[in-house]
């Protein structure tokens, strides 16, 4: 089978070595054919020495131009195959030999090479191993801190859970609990909605109950306070200075169930929803100035000091409004009757209207003994007297300020007390401009 080198360039076969030999055994055939050729016509002495020239010659040329390049050549590959690979054919014919000891020459510089460049990719190969191996080397430790991180991560998962766990076993036995007292709960909703209705009940009968005692009580006590005021004016007779006083006392404590009635009646038409409102426009600073004046007398005796302050500008900046006049005539009367009674001779009492925004507003501010904050909650409730109140003023039926804020807020709007104990207190309401 032929073989072809890199360059292309043919490796003279044994065909072609044997080629080279038929031409010179050709040539000295030739040679020898002459030579018989002359000695038939000669000598045959001539003929023998010329053949046996041409096989020497012939021998000779062989020997010189094929077997010892061939030998040579063949020592060569021996020492190749032995690992040499330095050593290199030294033939340089022009011929079939020469060009095969050139092609031969060629591959074992090749081959000599071949070792450099397999040792360079090794070379290359181990660096990007080693790269690689460092690569994975990092790698790998940040995944067993990842690793351990996981595990961390894993155990508090872990850890949660089991908390969950009982956790979501405690809320169970609450929702237990919590759904035993849901039942209880409704059973004393049940109760107390039952209770509710009876005392709802209760509450209307009390109500009807002071509605007829009281109308019962007007008529009688009306009498009583006309034979007070005639005894007084000497319809029957003159009175000395110790019967006066009695009279006087009589008729006084007579003016307050009188008071207790009217307000028993006016609590019982404002829980029934039948206090009869009428609402028309009124003027407040009116309203002020006459209440203010029905009770001068009474603040002057007691050497207190009333004091009507207007907004900047005048009264023209506060626009009529729509309310009930005697309603709010009721309101203003308690808020300046107790400022009155609660507050000390030489003391000061102020009445400040003005609008504010949307609604007009009314402070009645006293120099009073003040309220305690423990029972501001309880002022505007029925029947509710302060300790320091009762110990002043042992006459008075409790049911001014729950009147009072019954009335502000079936006019829509907002009543309420500011005070300091022993410093006096403000009471105010706001209705709006209609």
């Amino acid at each position: 089978m032929n073989k072809t080198r890199e360059n292309n360039s043919p490796i003279p076969s044994k065909a072609g070595i044997l080629s080279i030999q038929a031409k010179l055994f050709v040539l000295f055939s030739f040679i020898a054919l002459i030579l018989a050729v002359t000695a038939a016509q000669n000598d045959t002495r001539i003929l023998v020495i010329g053949f046996a020239v041409s096989l020497f010659g012939g021998f000779i040329f062989t020997r010189r131009s094929i077997i010892e390049p061939l030998a040579s050549l063949t020592r060569v590959v021996r020492k190749i195959s032995s690992g040499d690979l330095t050593i290199r054919a030294e033939i340089r014919s022009r011929d079939e030999i020469g060009e095969l000891a050139r092609s031969f020459n060629t591959m074992a510089n090749r081959l000599a090479e071949y070792p450099t460049k397999l040792e360079r990719t090794v070379r290359k190969r181990t660096e990007d191993l080693t790269e690689a191996n460092r690569m994975l080397g990092g790698i790998n430790a940040e995944l067993e801190g990842r690793n351990a991180e996981l595990d961390a991560v894993a155990k508090a998962l872990v850890r949660r859970d089991l908390e969950l766990s009982e956790l979501r076993r405690q809320q169970e036995d609450r929702l237990i609990e919590l759904d035993a007292v849901a039942k209880t709960l409704v059973r004393r909703d049940m109760e107390l909605l039952r209770v509710n209705d009876e005392l709802r009940e209760l509450d209307v009968a009390k109500s009807h109950f002071v509605s007829v005692a009281a109308h019962q009580l007007r008529t009688p006590l009306s009498a009583v306070k006309w034979t007070f005021d005639m005894l007084l004016s000497g319809d029957f007779g003159p009175l000395t200075k110790e019967q006066k006083d009695a009279v006087k006392r009589g008729r006084d404590v007579n003016k307050g169930t009188i008071r207790l009635v009217a307000d028993l009646l006016d609590v019982a038409r404002v829980e029934s929803g039948r206090f009869p409102y009428s609402f028309n426009t009124v003027d407040i600073g009116k309203i002020i100035k006459e209440v203010v004046e029905i009770n001068r007398a009474y603040a002057k005796e007691r050497k207190i000091d009333i004091i009507i302050s207007r907004v900047k500008g005048g009264r023209a900046k506060i626009p009529p409004t729509k309310a009930d006049e005697t309603a709010l005539r009721m309101v203003l009367q308690n808020f300046l009757l107790n400022a009155i009674n609660y507050t000390l001779p030489g003391g000061k009492i102020e009445l400040v209207y003005k609008k504010e925004g949307k609604f007009i507003e009314v402070r009645v501010k006293d120099t009073g003994v003040g309220i305690p904050k423990r029972e501001m909650g309880r002022l505007f409730t029925k029947f509710f007297r302060g300790d320091k109140v009762v110990r002043m003023q042992t006459s008075g039926t409790g049911l001014g300020l729950f009147i009072a804020k019954n009335i502000i807020t079936a006019h829509n709007g907002e009543i309420g007390v500011e005070s300091e104990e022993g410093k006096g207190s403000t009471f105010w309401f706001r209705i709006p401009i209609k």
